[in-house]
């Protein structure tokens, strides 16, 4: 009982010094941003986006594949997974760091069927992937004027061809072999995992999955691209729609690398670097940079934030 309390106690600890440290991180030069800032009643519209329909959207989704995978879980359980994971997944590699978050959470809730909730993560960022590049492919069509679009198509023929690649691996039994020749050799769990994780993957019905996700997944990624569209806005910076259906696919996958933390670094300098292209100052472009990140992930984490230590003050209440 002692031991368990102690624990709570440094849950607790960890998740308030976490949540205040995200505070202090997210500071931006607030009187820059109010000196640039032309119309900041429309970021009430990214903030409902962000906050409600994103979330609802990307729960209904998982849903969706959970289902497929004979796992059962509610709208606000998921909603629950997603903010907490994006809250402790904040200072994981990569800006999409939190989806190992989300495994680890929902993994612990369905540990009899270890490797399926794993699974439904990976095929889900495996095609939010493909999508986001088909978004970037469609959009390079109404770009010509202003980029050099051919070597981006060149560039996302080449990510195609690596991510069907990979789709053939994924789908193979290979994988499944070797974890379970390794888990077999050295009794090792962590390769039992793997080989449970290998064989929801290749298990997984994609061809059933596809039509039903389809919807949620592309509106999760045109509303992401019209927040930013929404923010140039605000800031009286009138860059066509279909600018931003290119340059933000490509900061989101360069923003992916796990070089850095969070995606910080890489995300604002690609912002400096894509939007420098037409006129946008570079302190605009990164106050809009970190804008972008407080209201599309930033927030979302302090909510998270606010979840995991009042589950950890209710703990401690029930000891």
């Amino acid at each position: 009982m002692k031991k368990r309390y102690i624990r709570n106690i440094l849950r607790l600890l960890i998740s308030g010094g976490l949540f205040f440290f995200l505070i202090l991180k997210f500071k931006v030069n607030i009187s820059g941003i109010v000196t640039f800032l032309q119309n900041p009643y429309i970021l009430t519209i990214c903030l409902i986006i962000s906050i409600i329909i994103i979330p609802f959207l990307a729960a209904w989704r998982w849903k969706i594949i959970l289902r497929i995978t004979n796992l059962q879980e509610g709208i606000i359980s998921l909603l629950k997974i997603n903010f907490l994971s994006i809250f402790w997944g904040f200072l994981m590699p990569s800006a999409d760091g939190f989806a190992l978050i989300r495994i680890y959470l929902l993994e612990k809730k369905h540990a009899s069927n270890s490797g399926f909730a794993g699974s439904s993560v990976i095929w889900e960022k495996y095609l939010g992937l493909i999508i986001l590049l088909s978004i970037v492919f469609c959009g390079s069509f109404f770009a010509d004027d202003y980029l050099n679009t051919t070597i981006l198509r060149l560039l996302l023929i080449f990510f195609y061809i690596m991510f069907s690649v990979i789709f053939f691996l994924l789908k193979g039994t290979w994988l499944t072999s070797l974890f379970n020749s390794w888990y077999k050799k050295t009794k090792i769990r962590i390769f039992l995992y793997f080989y449970n994780l290998s064989r929801a993957i290749k298990k997984f019905r994609l061809q059933n999955t596809l039509p039903l996700i389809l919807f949620p997944i592309i509106s999760i990624q045109l509303l992401a691209i019209f927040t930013v569209y929404l923010i140039f806005i605000a800031f009286n910076l009138n860059i066509p729609f279909h600018i931003h259906l290119v340059l933000l696919p490509l900061i989101q996958l360069i923003s992916l690398f796990p070089i850095t933390v969070g995606g910080f670094g890489l995300r604002e300098g690609a912002f400096i670097y894509f939007y420098g292209f037409f006129d946008v100052q570079p302190e605009l472009a990164f106050t809009i940079s970190i804008l972008y990140f407080l209201i599309l992930t930033g927030i979302p984490a302090f909510i998270g934030g606010l979840i995991s230590m009042r589950e950890q003050i209710y703990s401690l209440k029930s000891e």
